[in-house]
Parts: C-alpha cells; sequence; structure tokens
C-alpha cells in the first residue's frame, strides 16, 4: 500500500550503543501509544509544539515506537536491551534539497526528542510500509545510495520508557 502523506520532517538519531555512540540511525517515522496501527503521529507533526504533544504523552504505560531501515533496526537494537538515551532530531526538508545539494542531509535547524532510560520491547515487520508516511526525497536519496533497496525494508521498534523526555529546538 502507498503511503497517503508525505512527513513534513526526516528523522536522524544517535544513541549510545553497546559501548559506542551510534549516529546516523536513519528514522521514517515516531508516534506514541499501545501500537503503530493507528498512523505515525510524527507524520502530521509541523513545528516543535507538535513534537512535545507526542512526547508528552510518553510514560511507564505509554511506549514509543520507531519506523527505521530493517538493517538498522536488526544491528543496533536488541530486544530486552536497554539504553541510557536516545536523541531523535526532526530536520525539515529544505526546497531543492537533496543529500549531494548545498544544504544536504541532516542540516539546517533540528527539534530534537530526548528520551532517556528506554529498553526495546519488540522489533516488528511493517508489511507494504502499511500506515506510514512517506520519506521526504532528501532521506529516500540519501539511503538510497548507502543502503540500496534495504531502504525499503521498514521495521518497528517499540520502546519502553522508564526515564524522562526532551524536545529541544
Amino acid at each position: 500500500m502507498a503511503p497517503s502523506v508525505t512527513s513534513r520532517f526526516y528523522f536522524n538519531g544517535n544513541a549510545p550503543i553497546h559501548n559506542d555512540l551510534i549516529r546516523d540511525l536513519p528514522i521514517f517515522a515516531v508516534t506514541v501509544g499501545d501500537n503503530f496501527a493507528g498512523g505515525w503521529a510524527s507524520a502530521t507533526a509541523d513545528s516543535k509544539m507538535a513534537f512535545e504533544n507526542i512526547m508528552n504523552v510518553v510514560n511507564v504505560q505509554v511506549p514509543v515506537h520507531l519506523a527505521m531501515p530493517r538493517i538498522y533496526a536488526h544491528q543496533y537494537f536488541d530486544v530486552g536491551k536497554e539504553y541510557p538515551k536516545l536523541s531523535i532530531y526532526a530536520f525539515r526538508p529544505m526546497p531543492g534539497q537533496s543529500w549531494q545539494s548545498d544544504g544536504g542531509y541532516m542540516v539546517g535547524p533540528s527539534i530534537a526528542m530526548v528520551i532517556k532510560q528506554i529498553s526495546v520491547t519488540k522489533i516488528t515487520p511493517i508489511h507494504g510500509w502499511t500506515g506510514l508516511p512517506a520519506i521526504p526525497q532528501v532521506q529516500k536519496n540519501y539511503l538510497e545510495k548507502k543502503i540500496g533497496r534495504e531502504a525499503y525494508a521498514p521495521m518497528a521498534v517499540s520502546l519502553f520508557v522508564a526515564g524522562d523526555t526532551e524536545v529541544v529546538e
């Protein structure tokens, strides 16, 4: 099923994983709640306040779900593993921006969502891109160049959050 909406932002994360600070974790979308079947909250987010509204819902009973390429989900996240922090940066694509252009990928103003004391509860395939927004062209170009067709095998990484969340611009 083709995505019906294109995300207004593209996302990239970093986290201390396996004793290293892992940067450049591409993320397609972020949502909170029991599951992601109802859609992805970040698909229509258009401001810092919108991301604050998403993160304000998070608590020990309300998990966070990240959609990302399968290769990253399996390489960096293990079910049951705990991580001290995950930072998710939301970048707004600029007109004419591509991963090759001046301005490039992951530059410009961003909004950071910081989630502390997380553990992975499950990793689930998202068949046929169901419910996910289309990713902006700049992220699509970057991922196709970096990982090829693997960019189109999305997985949902579900996180239990025991710590605080913060949104900064």
